[in-house]
């Protein structure tokens, strides 16, 4: 990221070097700064987006999740519990596992 910038520094010297050149060395800085703000414009907004996550209570988040339109679809096969396995521990999934079966069975 901050590498094609200096990449860019380094092409807008290159003209005082080799004028002829001069095309080739604005045409390589203007493509590298391009590439390389918007690297560090997009990586400003994920640590401020970051950062808003990370002041935010738990319960906030969780209520966030729980009513955010795509939710995880419950099976009783397996693959939810290796899935939820990742977030959780054994004794949670169990937890949950128990609960959407119980609701899946009351349908």
């Amino acid at each position: 990221m901050y590498g094609f910038l200096i990449f860019t520094a380094l092409m807008l010297l290159g003209p005082s070097f080799s004028p002829e050149n001069s095309e080739f060395f604005f045409g390589m800085a203007g493509c590298s700064s391009l590439i390389g703000g918007s690297m560090v414009y997009h990586m400003r907004k994920w640590v401020r987006w970051s950062w808003s996550q990370r002041m935010k209570s738990s319960a906030r988040l969780r209520e966030e999740a729980l009513s955010h339109p795509v939710q995880p679809r419950f099976t009783d096969d397996g693959c939810f519990a290796e899935w939820v396995g990742q977030f959780l521990d054994e004794k949670e999934t169990h937890a949950l596992m128990e609960k959407y079966r119980s609701q899946t069975n009351s349908e």
